[in-house]
C-alpha cells in the first residue's frame, strides 16, 4: 500500500534529490471543450513545476504537471508533488521555494568567472557542487574536478571547525556553571573534572566499566557518566 511503499522510500529519495531543484508555479493549459464551445482559445490554470538538475541540462524537466505520475511504487502512483512534497507545501503556502545549502556566491575560493559558469549550469550551492559526479561533473569543463574536490574539502573542514568551536563554547559554559554553583555554597561534584581533557574522561570511564564510551559524546555527557558511575559505586555502602 501507499503508506508502506512510498513512505518507506521517501528518506532515500530525499537524499537522492538533495542537489535537484524543484520549483512549482502556476501555468495554464487549454480547455478543449471550452475552446470549442466559445470559438476562441480558453485556458485554465494548472499547477506545474520545473525540475532542474545542476550541470545536467539534458535531464531537466520544464513545465511538468505537478500531479502527473513520476513513477509507480507498489500499487500506487507517486506524483511529482508527492516526490517534492516539501517544496510543493511551500508553493501552496505561498512561501519562498529555496534551495538549502551554502550559496556559491558566498565562498572566496572561486573567482567571479568560475561562479558565473556554475550559475549558468544551475549549480548554486556548495553542496550541489560537492555532490556532482558522472556526466554532470564532466559538463563543468576542465576545472570541474578541482572545483568539486574543493567544495567537498570546504564542507569537511568547516564542519570540523564548527565542532571544535561548539566544544570550546560547551566547555566554557560548563566551567561557568560549575564555578557559579561552587560560589553559591556546596561544591559542585563536576568541578573535579573541569580541567581534565576529554581523552582522560573517556579513559576513566573505560577503566571503571571495561568499555569505552560509544560514538562521540559531549564533554557534559562524559562527566555525567562518571558521576553516575560514582553514584552506583556508593550505593551499596549507603544501603549497608
Amino acid at each position: 500500500m501507499y503508506e508502506n511503499d512510498w513512505k518507506s522510500l521517501q528518506d532515500i529519495q530525499r537524499k537522492a534529490d538533495q542537489g535537484t531543484v524543484a520549483r512549482f508555479y502556476w501555468g495554464t493549459i487549454e480547455d478543449g471543450p471550452a475552446t470549442l464551445r466559445e470559438g476562441r482559445k480558453i485556458e485554465v490554470p494548472l499547477e506545474v513545476l520545473d525540475v532542474i538538475l545542476p550541470a545536467d541540462r539534458q535531464s531537466n524537466l520544464i513545465g511538468v504537471r505537478a500531479h502527473s505520475v513520476w513513477r509507480r511504487v507498489g500499487n500506487d502512483d507517486v506524483t511529482y508533488a508527492m516526490r517534492f512534497e516539501d517544496q510543493y507545501r511551500r508553493f501552496r503556502a505561498n512561501e519562498q521555494q529555496v534551495v538549502s545549502g551554502t550559496p556559491i556566491a558566498s565562498v572566496e575560493w572561486l573567482d567571479g568567472g568560475q561562479k558565473a559558469i556554475l550559475k549558468t549550469l544551475n549549480v548554486t550551492t556548495v553542496e550541489q557542487l560537492a555532490g556532482l559526479s558522472g556526466q554532470a561533473l564532466k559538463n563543468l569543463g576542465a576545472g570541474g574536478m578541482a572545483w568539486q574536490q574543493a567544495a567537498a574539502e570546504y564542507i569537511r573542514t568547516t564542519k570540523e571547525g564548527a565542532e571544535v568551536t561548539n566544544l570550546i563554547r560547551e566547555n566554557a559554559a560548563l566551567k561557568e556553571s560549575m564555578a557559579a554553583l561552587g560560589a553559591g555554597g556546596g561544591a559542585d561534584p563536576r568541578l573535579k573534572y573541569a580541567e581534565m581533557a576529554d581523552a582522560n574522561l573517556k579513559e576513566m570511564i573505560k577503566d571503571a566499566t571495561g568499555e569505552a564510551p560509544r560514538g562521540n559524546p559531549s564533554r557534559a555527557t562524559l562527566i555525567r557518566m562518571l558521576l553516575d558511575i560514582e553514584a552506583q559505586a556508593q550505593a551499596p555502602a549507603k544501603a549497608a
